[in-house]
């Protein structure tokens, strides 16, 4: 009955969607938000655009639109990605949203179906995807799939007007003892070009964060790839903010912490990585950085509310710094992963 009722609408990029078809995603993956994170503000649909339109060049994203009638409402959609480059090359992401009165009715099953044949036309042996604990739908159709749980995420938020300043002041005292070999440098939006190459090497520091049991390779980050993620978040309309702790002795980049915000959705800051080499940790550098951002923040963006993060559940020495810093828990996700193979058998079990 799925089968004849369905009309299928498919993107095979994701940057080339239509107008018609990008505010039918759009209304879709709205009423998702508002499930999931009931008390946000909505995202504009010129922000939702801009998202979909400015994937970098070395991301491929398709999207499949389920409606019941020509033109109607988009009630159901999914799409799946994957990395061109060369890295994780046995991999694809995929993502499955349904209204809540049409699940239960074979319509993620044959969305499943779509997304695990296009992983497997491109040689990706493993598909990854997430849930969230404020939609228990979403666990329990990856249970049924047959995917297994690869890392726990803890999602917090800070509330910006409860931040405790005198801490803020405190811990960047303390770096003047704990790191009086090092300074800090605050990028305005601009990743300077002469410190791309060290700036890249410095990402990969992120390859040390904690994966569970994510069957993901070690990222390389290029100065390329770089230009690209600022190219894409200026198309975006969004900023980064970013601190890099420097050695004073050597020049060399020891760690650097990021906040993005984005003018369609003011009020929500988003914490992007913090991270610090492994040879320089014990400086307290972690805490330093988070302190002097937050300090730019609450001096600059006087119209952000809350500040939000995500962390591994693993993760205790960063999940201590922010419990310090006042962020509590707003959700709770995992992040889950599946062979290609697996969904397709069970995509392909008659209902």
């Amino acid at each position: 009955m799925i089968e004849r009722e369905l009309l299928l609408t498919e993107v095979n990029d994701l940057r080339e969607m239509n107008d018609e078809d990008g505010a039918a995603y759009w209304a879709l993956s709205e009423a998702i938000r508002a499930e999931r994170m009931p008390d946000d503000p909505p995202t504009p649909y010129a922000m939702f655009a801009a998202r979909m339109r400015s994937v970098p060049s070395f991301v491929t994203i398709s999207a499949l639109l389920a409606r019941e009638s020509p033109g109607g409402p988009v009630i159901a959609a999914a799409n799946i990605g994957f990395d061109t480059s060369g890295e994780n090359a046995h991999l694809a992401q995929f993502d499955i949203e349904v209204l809540p009165e049409h699940r239960r009715r074979g319509v993620g099953r044959r969305l499943l179906a779509w997304a695990a044949d296009i992983a497997q036309r491109h040689g990706r042996r493993l598909l990854l995807t997430a849930s969230h604990d404020s939609v228990p739908a979403g666990r329990a159709f990856v249970e049924r799939i047959g995917a297994r749980p690869g890392l726990e995420d803890r999602e917090s938020q800070l509330v910006l007007a409860e931040v405790n300043r005198d801490l803020l002041a405190r811990w960047q005292a303390d770096a003047a003892t704990a790191a009086a070999g090092f300074e800090l440098i605050l990028w305005d939006d601009i990743y300077p070009e002469e410190d791309l190459v060290a700036f890249a090497d410095l990402c990969e520091v992120m390859n040390t964060a904690p994966r569970g049991e994510l069957d993901i390779e070690d990222q390389k980050v290029t100065p390329e790839k770089v230009r690209e993620f600022m190219a894409s978040n200026r198309a975006r309309g969004s900023f980064v903010w970013t601190i890099i702790a420097r050695e004073l002795a050597t020049g060399r980049m020891a760690g650097f912490s990021e906040i993005f915000g984005n003018p369609g959705r003011p009020t929500i800051l988003n914490q992007g990585a913090t991270a610090v080499r492994p040879e320089f940790r014990g400086h307290r550098l972690g805490r330093w950085m988070k302190a002097a951002m937050l300090e730019k923040v609450l001096a600059d963006r006087p119209e952000a509310r809350l500040v939000r993060t995500g962390n591994a559940s693993s993760n205790a020495p960063m999940l201590a710094i922010n419990i310090d810093l006042g962020f509590k828990p707003y959700m709770h996700s995992t992040v889950w992963q599946v062979e290609t193979e697996t969904a397709i058998d069970y995509a392909n079990v008659e209902c």
